[in-house]
């Protein structure tokens, strides 16, 4: 279960975390970027950053990273 609190703190439990790490691994797959690079680096902190300011489901998630 997702608590809305831990997430505002930035704490981030194991299915939030894997939540995260599923939605980077998909959307770094459709970029071709390597894991290593600086713009995989700029994709995971622009994941984490909507997540912690509340898009919160998968689909909302992939929706704004395809835009």
């Amino acid at each position: 279960m997702i608590k809305e609190d831990a997430a505002i703190d930035g704490i981030l439990n194991p299915e939030e975390l894997a939540l995260l790490q599923r939605i980077f691994d998909d959307a770094l797959r459709g970029t071709g970027y390597p894991r290593q690079s600086l713009e995989a680096n700029l994709l995971a902190s622009l994941i984490i950053h909507l997540y912690l300011r509340g898009v919160r489901k998968e689909e909302s998630l992939r929706a704004l990273l395809a835009a």
